[in-house]
């Protein structure tokens, strides 16, 4: 995936406003996270890239972020990153780091949570991961297109893989891209902005999805979303809505967290939105003047 643009602001600015609600009964469970071995990080969820936490020290890392369960959190060293959805099982003290050797793998507090296959040498790391390893693996970032070879070692080990978190960057648009969803039936997936993003044959590859980031491609990500009956959090960046175009969601029943960042809307009405929704996350939206649609959102208790 891209690395984020960011910008830096203390991190109290933005637990200000994730606990800013609609609602003053409704007090979200929201976690002060402390990430050590990382120089910025941000959450995805309910800032984007535009609050975020960086280090005070070059020499010892360590940020302080705020999330809530299942939140998605992004984090950088130098050039490497890491995609984590907050599992507060791991507790609020985080020790991230990354090794190099053969594939970029990421650790947390120990164990193996992430890992990215962008060529032979990584694969065959990953293909010489034991037991342990695959089952503490939490999220596969593909680097594409996927070669004929490296979808042979996915299939290999699918059982293992089923489940696991996507982040896939340009390979979304090739014909692998059908077969990769099919191997991992993930519960969260990223996809960048690829063009024309394929609609899964069998909407069962979808079915364990519970968290969707995608940018741009409205059309497509109707397709697909509609697919994922258990979609709990959607994330849309870099929309530019065309005349008359809408993003219907209302078939969402689980669907409860949206985030709409850097996007061009200038109306809520371009939203069908569900009835389950409790969080709307608005996220530089500096066209947006009308907002007469939240009067119908009666389950929102989060803005």
């Amino acid at each position: 995936m891209k690395k984020l643009g960011f910008i830096f602001l203390p991190v109290w600015v933005a637990f200000a406003g994730i606990m800013t609600a609609c609602n003053d009964t409704y007090s979200p469970e929201v976690d002060m996270i402390r990430i050590e071995g990382v120089s910025w990080a941000c959450n995805v969820s309910t800032s984007y890239a535009i609050f975020g936490s960086s280090s005070e020290s070059e020499e010892l890392l360590e940020v302080t972020l705020p999330a809530s369960a299942g939140d998605l959190l992004y984090m950088i060293k130098d050039d490497l990153q890491f995609y984590y959805r907050y599992n507060q099982e791991n507790g609020t003290l985080l020790s991230v780091s990354f090794d190099t050797l053969n594939a970029v793998s990421v650790y947390l507090n120990g164990n193996l949570e992430y890992m990215e296959l962008s060529g032979p040498s990584s694969m065959e790391a990953f293909s010489q991961l034991s037991d342990p390893e695959f089952e503490q693996l939490s999220t596969i970032y593909i680097q594409g297109p996927v070669s004929d070879d490296q979808l042979m070692v996915l299939k290999k080990h699918e059982t293992r893989l089923s489940g696991k978190g996507l982040v896939v960057e340009g390979g979304a648009g090739s014909d692998s891209f059908h077969e990769i969803l099919s191997i991992f039936r993930p519960t969260f997936l990223v996809i960048d902005d690829l063009g024309v993003l394929p609609d899964p044959e069998d909407g069962s590859c979808v079915s364990k999805l519970e968290l969707l980031w995608v940018d741009s491609n409205i059309p497509a990500l109707t397709k697909l979303a509609n697919c994922c009956s258990n979609l709990e959090s959607l994330i849309v960046a870099s929309w530019e809505p065309k005349p008359g175009e809408l993003l219907p969601l209302s078939g969402l029943k689980k669907l409860q967290s949206i985030t709409i960042a850097e996007s061009e809307l200038t109306t809520l009405e371009s939203i069908e939105f569900p009835k389950s929704l409790r969080k709307l996350h608005l996220i530089s939206c500096d066209t947006l003047s009308d907002i007469s649609g939240l009067g119908d959102l009666q389950n929102l208790k989060h803005l």
